[in-house]
C-alpha cells in the first residue's frame, strides 16, 4: 500500500498553484496597468476625433488641405502615443505615465498658444495633466507637474503677446 501511494508521487508531481491573495503591490501595479491603458485608449481616440473632425470639416468645404503643421504635430503625437504604449506593455508604467503627462501638457500649452483668444476656455482643463499625475505617477510627480503646468500655460501665454500664433485660417466663434 505505501508503495503504491510513492509511486502515485512520483508519477504525479504536484502542481504549482498560485495564491489567491494578491500583495498590496501586485493591486497596485494591475491598477496602473489598467490606468495606463485606458489613459492611452482615451488620449489616442481623442487623437483620432480632431483628425477626423479636421478632415471632415475640410471635406464639408469641397477641400482636404492639411497644413505641414498639423500633419507634423499629429505624426508627432501619434509616435509618442505609440512608444508610450510599448513602455506601458513592457511594464515601465511610471515612463508610459510620464509621457502621457507630458503630451497633455504640451497640447495644453500649444492650445493657448495657438488659439490665445480662447484662454478662458482653455483653463479648466490645465487639471488634466494634475489629475493624470495623480492617477498615475507619484505624489512627488504631482506637485512637479502641477509647477510645470503652471509654467506651461503662463509661458503660451507670453509667447502668444510677444510672438502671434499663425494664422490657421479658423472661423471659430
Amino acid at each position: 500500500m505505501m508503495q503504491d501511494i510513492q509511486t502515485m508521487q512520483k508519477a504525479r508531481p504536484m502542481q504549482k498553484v498560485r495564491p489567491l491573495a494578491y500583495t498590496t503591490a501586485e493591486f497596485e501595479r494591475l491598477r496602473r496597468a489598467r490606468l495606463m491603458n485606458n489613459s492611452l485608449l482615451a488620449v489616442g481616440l481623442t487623437l483620432g476625433a480632431i483628425v477626423g473632425a479636421g478632415v471632415g470639416l475640410q471635406l464639408g468645404e469641397g477641400r482636404l488641405n492639411l497644413s505641414v503643421l498639423q500633419t507634423a504635430l499629429l505624426l508627432i503625437g501619434g509616435i509618442w502615443l505609440f512608444i508610450a504604449y510599448l513602455f506601458s506593455r513592457a511594464r515601465r508604467h511610471l515612463i508610459a505615465g510620464a509621457m502621457i503627462v507630458v503630451l497633455t501638457v504640451s497640447a495644453l500649452a500649444l492650445a493657448i498658444y495657438l488659439l490665445p483668444v480662447y484662454l478662458l476656455v482653455f483653463l479648466p482643463f490645465a487639471s488634466l495633466p494634475i489629475a493624470l499625475s495623480a492617477l498615475l505617477l507619484s505624489r512627488r510627480a504631482v506637485y512637479l507637474t502641477t509647477i510645470i503646468s503652471i509654467a506651461a500655460l503662463f509661458g503660451a501665454q507670453f509667447a502668444a503677446i510677444q510672438l502671434p500664433p499663425p494664422d490657421l485660417g479658423l472661423n471659430l466663434p
